[in-house]
């Protein structure tokens, strides 16, 4: 996320990370301030292999995966991922999943 963030914000802003843990959820927000993502290809930018700007893509490397790892990750630790984006105000990943404690796939001793 955060590489993507840099990537595509094109020098046109900071790139803000924000972490928090809120009633055993984590969260985690990735916004740039580049160009943002049209609303035809938000539905779309999880998926293995797509590329919003496939010329983009060849000049910069990448393979289209990485958003989806993103999205398998979370899935897996019974979280969610999704995008807000505007065009021309850029766009943030936003990441929720349960604290080990709440999570079901995680089952921690309890410290003595």
């Amino acid at each position: 996320l955060l590489e993507n963030a840099l990537l595509y914000s094109g020098g046109n802003g900071p790139v803000e990370v924000v972490w928090r843990e809120v009633d055993g959820l984590h969260t985690l927000r990735v916004r740039d301030h580049g160009a943002g993502i049209a609303p035809h290809h938000l539905s779309r930018v999880f998926e293995r292999f797509y590329r919003v700007d496939p010329d983009r893509g060849r000049h910069h490397g990448g393979t289209g995966l990485g958003l989806a790892i993103v999205k398998h990750v979370l899935e897996r630790h019974a979280g969610t991922v999704r995008v807000e984006s505007q065009l021309g105000e850029g766009a943030e990943f936003i990441c929720e999943w349960p604290c080990a404690e709440r999570s079901p796939l995680w089952k921690l001793p309890k410290p003595k």
